[in-house]
C-alpha cells in the first residue's frame, strides 16, 4: 500500500478495504507472470548435460513454448555454448492472442 497518508485519506472516504482487495488481485497477477524460476534453470540444465551425455545434443534441436521474455531460451542458448555444443538449434514459440479454436480434423480430438 502507499504512504500513511493515502491509507488514512482511503479509511475515511471508504474506500480501503477496495483498495486492499484491488492490490491483493494485482499481486497474484504479477505473480502469476514469473515464469523463470531457480528449477526451472536446474531443469534446463540437466536436459542439456542429459542429451551431450546420449550423444543427442549435436543432432536435436530445443523448443520452448510460452516464452514469454525469452531469459529460459536465452539461458538454454548460453548453457549450450557454454557446454561446447554447436549444432543445436533453438525455437521459441509464444502466442500474444492466444489459440484459436480448434477446427477440421482437430475438431474433437484428443489435445
Amino acid at each position: 500500500m502507499a504512504s500513511l497518508y493515502t491509507r488514512k485519506l482511503f479509511k475515511k472516504v471508504g474506500l480501503l478495504e477496495v483498495a486492499r482487495s484491488i492490490k491483493r488481485k494485482f499481486t497474484y497477477v504479477e505473480n502469476a507472470f514469473m515464469p523463470c524460476n531457480p528449477h526451472l534453470l536446474i531443469a534446463v540444465n540437466r536436459s542439456l548435460r542429459w542429451c551431450l551425455e546420449r550423444g543427442f545434443a549435436e543432432k536435436s534441436d530445443y523448443l520452448e513454448f510460452g516464452i514469454f521474455r525469452g531469459f529460459v531460451l536465452w539461458y538454454a542458448q548460453a548453457l549450450a555454448r557454454d557446454f561446447g555444443i554447436k549444432d543445436m538449434r533453438f525455437f521459441g514459440f509464444d502466442s500474444f492472442f492466444g489459440l484459436p479454436a480448434p477446427e477440421g480434423i482437430d475438431e474433437g480430438g484428443e489435445f
